[in-house]
């Protein structure tokens, strides 16, 4: 799958102001460089944008795919049952969730923006990317 089939269907949810096309482009190319059977984390999915190409490289190279979001939204829901590419969905704090996976090769971090927030997530979730993972944020 190209960039240019997976964002046909992603321009379809929310809207360009939550991701632009040039940075989801750069998430896409980490996202194709990931092995097979990788495993991959998003904090923060809100509408799903950015999730729904990971999501679509997951069901192309079958991925693991571990998505925090404490509250999903009904389109977000709505667009992953259209994607059919299974995924788990933790809605707990990535500091109080024991189900995190203990080694990540791309985390993607687009959850709370404070400095705070953000820190949290660094703290539990950095130090299990992988030697040849990727980390990858967005509106920081």
């Amino acid at each position: 799958m190209t960039f240019e089939e997976a964002y046909a269907f992603t321009r379809t949810t929310s809207n360009s102001a939550a991701y632009e096309e040039e940075a989801l482009y750069g998430l896409w190319v980490a996202l194709i460089n990931l092995p097979p059977h990788a495993v991959v984390v998003e904090v923060g999915v809100e509408h799903g944008r950015s999730t729904s190409l990971i999501l679509q490289a997951a069901k192309d190279k079958a991925f693991t795919v571990h998505l925090i979001e404490p509250r999903p939204s009904v389109a977000f829901l709505a667009m992953a049952q259209v994607l059919g590419c299974g995924f788990s969905l933790h809605a707990m704090p990535t500091s109080s969730n024991p189900l995190l996976p203990g080694q990540i090769d791309l985390l993607h971090i687009d959850g709370d923006h404070s400095a705070d927030g953000i820190g949290v997530d660094c703290a539990y979730l950095l130090n299990r990317v992988g030697p040849r993972g990727y980390a990858c944020f967005h509106d920081y």
